[in-house]
């Protein structure tokens, strides 16, 4: 993986703009860890253009953070936009041609898998094989491999290059096997476009009260129904997700140091700055004002 570094990279949207002024960076880098064949990096991000770039290795992506919105163009084909889920996967086969645009603050994992590494997981029978792209699928196998991956670079490899190959053959064989996001037979099921309206009326009603009544609703989905669909397409029971995407967004406004904690604590939902302050310091490990003062 000799060109490794421009995959992340150059998706990240890194280079001689990511400052402006005494702004924090565009993209902060908070994990890089690589086995051969495989390289994991995690990445805070913010608003970004991404150049147009053909991919030497195949690339994984975990949304880590709240429900997030991008622009892509494939192979020259057109401006997309797209809306991905907390813990929303997207695949970008080696070889492809790519541009993106990003408008916010995103944070994810970013997995490389060497074309030769592809090959291996595949098997001799297949002779050229190749990943299906795709941009923002909620896929709880593929995300529960992912963090593992993460989760193994973090604790600075210790099962070797042994146990990355592992985990990395069995995401590759996930992906080859059944279209992201696919579901076994006989669970509920939430189509994506259903999902999608869900996750985009969360994002716009952060600072009102969300019911599960209400979010079935916009799902078109009897409750119960909507709950087991839900949990099985982004891996977290609703209010999880609802809680998780609030910490995200008040993350963003904790940067604004002309808001007061009181007042992101009301513009994401919360009942009290207190309650605010329990639920961010359970996701993130500190309180508000701490994560505040990080920022500096």
């Amino acid at each position: 993986m000799a060109q490794a570094a421009l995959t992340v990279s150059s998706v990240a949207g890194e280079g001689p703009a990511a400052r402006a002024g005494g702004s924090p960076p565009v993209v902060r880098t908070t994990l890089d860890h690589a086995w051969d064949g495989l390289r994991v990096v995690e990445v805070e991000a913010g608003p970004r253009e991404i150049p147009e770039q053909v991919l030497p290795d195949n690339l994984v992506v975990l949304n880590l953070g709240g429900p997030a919105g991008c622009e892509t163009n494939v192979d020259r084909r057109g401006w997309k936009t797209h809306h991905t889920p907390h813990h929303g996967v997207s695949v970008y086969p080696a070889r492809l041609r790519l541009a993106g645009r990003s408008p916010g603050r995103t944070r994810y994992l970013a997995v490389e898998i060497s074309p030769g590494l592809l090959a291996a997981a595949a098997g001799p029978l297949a002779s050229e094989p190749a990943l299906e792209p795709s941009i923002g699928v909620p896929d709880v196998f593929a995300a529960h491999v992912l963090l593992a991956l993460a989760e193994e670079a973090r604790s600075g490899g210790p099962g070797g290059s042994l146990g990355a190959e592992g985990l990395g053959t069995a995401l590759v064989s996930h992906l080859l096997r059944r279209p992201l996001g696919a579901r076994p037979a006989g669970g509920p099921a939430l189509p994506p476009s259903r999902l999608r309206r869900v996750l985009e009326h969360v994002t716009e009603h952060l600072a009102a009260p969300l019911s599960l009544r209400d979010l079935a609703g916009v799902a078109g989905m009897e409750v119960f129904r909507f709950l087991r669909a839900f949990k099985g397409a982004t891996g977290l029971p609703p209010h999880r997700y609802v809680l998780h995407a609030r910490v995200d967004r008040s993350k963003e406004l904790l940067a604004d140091r002309s808001l007061s904690i009181s007042e992101v604590a009301l513009r994401t939902g919360f009942a009290t700055p207190s309650h605010f302050s329990t639920v961010f310091r359970r996701v993130t490990s500190a309180t508000p004002r701490a994560y505040r003062d990080a920022l500096r």
